[in-house]
């Protein structure tokens, strides 16, 4: 005994896109003309160069500390200076945050991408160099700034020295590397 099974016709009804007008009382925002739209991804963080130049100098004034000294002599004259330390020295990763970056990859990302920002950016990391240049020269610890001016410092420090010597005219050129090796005792 075979059972038949009737296939059910469905009808499917197709509306039509009509473009209605809008309600008087309803305010339609126009649509965004292409030239206004950010060419390529997301807008900048910052719109112009004072904007990010002023969240730079935030920053590094973050990484000082006002303190007053009061000093009372024999007679009972008190006597308040005003001195600024830095507590906290410049880093990368420091300005990184402060600019509201997740890392320094996306700064440097930044800073080739958005062209009028280039330079503004390249003198702050110079800024944090050449502090770490100057505590080099305080003659304190000085592995830990040795080792950040040869791996991050946009001069790339290095203890080896190349010079280019040719013998005779026509002759190939060649090169000689002279590096440091580290002392082992």
């Amino acid at each position: 005994m075979a059972i038949k099974k009737k296939a059910k016709k469905t009808k499917k009804t197709v509306k039509k896109k009509t473009s209605k007008a809008a309600p008087a009382n309803k305010k339609v925002a126009p649509k965004p003309d292409k030239k206004d739209k950010h060419p390529g991804g997301r807008p900048p963080k910052y719109n112009n160069v004072q904007e990010l130049q002023a969240k730079i100098d935030e920053y590094f004034d973050s990484c000082w500390i006002d303190k007053i000294i009061e000093v009372t002599d024999k007679d009972g004259n008190c006597t308040a200076t005003n001195s600024r330390y830095q507590n906290r020295p410049y880093t990368v990763m420091g300005l990184v945050f402060a600019l509201g970056f997740v890392s320094r990859q996306s700064l440097l990302d930044y800073c080739k991408r958005s062209g009028q920002f280039s330079d503004t950016i390249k003198r702050a990391k110079t800024k944090i160099e050449m502090n770490v240049e100057e505590y080099l020269l305080e003659g304190k610890n000085a592995a830990g700034p040795i080792f950040w001016l040869k791996n991050n410092a946009e001069t790339k420090y290095q203890d080896k020295q190349e010079l280019e010597h040719s013998a005779k005219e026509g002759a190939p050129p060649f090169r000689v590397v002279y590096e440091q090796k580290p002392n082992k005792e």
